[in-house]
């Protein structure tokens, strides 16, 4: 999956062609659209992840390993 700071550099590109006029106003809100879309969907899938780890940390009876990704070691 892209990096946040990537989806940034490109959204950051499309408002500058649409400052400049060589993207139309409704082209400029389906990107925001499609990205507030991506982004949702990108932040689901962590979750679910994260759900997921957590179920089977607790059924493996370990949860050393999902408190440290919690704490960011």
């Amino acid at each position: 999956m892209p990096k946040l700071k990537n989806i940034e550099n490109k959204h950051l590109k499309s408002e500058k062609l649409f400052s400049r006029g060589l993207v139309s106003i409704q082209m400029s809100i389906e990107s925001h659209r499609q990205q507030i879309e991506y982004l949702e969907s990108l932040f689901e899938t962590e979750n679910d992840i994260l759900v997921s780890l957590g179920e089977l940390s607790v059924i493996d009876g370990d949860l050393s390993r999902f408190k440290q990704l919690l704490q960011g070691s």
